[in-house]
């Protein structure tokens, strides 16, 4: 039995190795696979956000688009539930969505504003626009035209980003619902 016990003793010496040689190799640094390996996997993660990007990586144009469609949608809508003419005034720097009140065209009451200006490098795109929205407490006649009976006389418009030239043109589906759809 003490032989057994002596075998499985390791001498004090190579402990003390094993612990230098632990020593050392955490001294080196990294080798040449392993930093291999950290530039693949940054390089694949870069990859994956660029493709969940898109070609686009700012969506401020997309969003303003949206809005403007949003804002066409209301106008419409506004129109036939309430009996009056709406209307959306176009300007370079924003709209202005009105309402006819039987004399003269007048700002809609949408929450805190009756208009919306569109921060740079972003402006409306159609072939009749306002210079600039003007006097808001006394709007202009609107570009846009909403009907209470569902039609509306509505011209070709979009929101283009000056900087960017991204272009999205304000169209309609099959269901006459305004979408901001991207044009190349």
């Amino acid at each position: 039995m003490a032989r057994r016990a002596a075998r499985n003793l390791t001498p004090i010496s190579a402990v003390g190795n094993l612990i230098t040689e632990r020593i050392a190799r955490a001294q080196r640094g990294f080798t040449l696979i392993e930093l291999l390996v950290v530039v693949v996997l940054i390089a694949i993660i870069g990859a994956m956000v660029t493709v969940s990007l898109g070609h686009r990586g700012n969506r401020a144009t997309e969003n303003e688009a949206g809005l403007l469609a949003a804002a066409a949608n209301y106008a419409d809508d506004a129109a036939v539930l309430s009996g009056q003419p709406r209307g959306l005034v176009l300007a370079r720097d924003g709209y202005q969505l009105v309402q006819f009140d039987g004399q003269q065209w007048q700002p809609e009451r949408t929450g805190n504003s009756t208009h919306h200006e569109l921060a740079e490098p972003l402006q409306i795109d159609a072939d009749s626009l306002w210079p600039r929205l003007g006097d808001l407490a006394r709007p202009q006649a609107p570009q846009l035209l909403f009907l209470p009976s569902g039609e509306h006389q509505v011209a070709a418009f979009g929101l283009v980003n000056k900087v960017t030239g991204e272009r999205f043109v304000i169209d309609q589906d099959e269901d006459g619902r305004f979408f901001a759809g991207e044009t190349k």
